[in-house]
């Protein structure tokens, strides 16, 4: 049976794969550093939290969604190319980036 993914919101998303390419489109839209507006601002914090709670990793406290250029560092000092992502932003002003698409495989149920 096909996953899905239901946001606090009440919007459904089945398959998972229709959530990854609403989000992957909704990235890709919107400029780097703008924040997001309502709905999607509380679907993505929604997200990102219970992300954190299926990997075990503690949620920092998140007051706003922005998207960024991700320049992760490969091992051996090199850099992977450069892609946009959603982080959340903190209220002390810190960046917490994550993969929407892993976000998304971890909740989907």
């Amino acid at each position: 049976m096909a996953k899905r993914v239901i946001l606090l919101s009440g919007r459904e998303f089945k398959p998972v794969t229709s959530a990854k390419a609403y989000f992957s489109g909704l990235r890709e839209r919107t400029p780097l550093k703008s924040l997001l507006a309502e709905p999607e601002r509380s679907d993505v914090i929604d997200i990102y939290q219970r992300y954190c709670l299926a990997v075990g990793h503690t949620a920092e406290a998140a007051a706003e969604v922005t998207i960024v250029m991700d320049e992760k560092q490969r091992p051996g000092g090199n850099y992977a190319q450069a892609v946009k992502a959603y982080a959340v932003l903190t209220p002390t002003g810190a960046l917490v980036l994550f993969s929407m698409d892993k976000a998304l495989k971890a909740i989907a149920e």
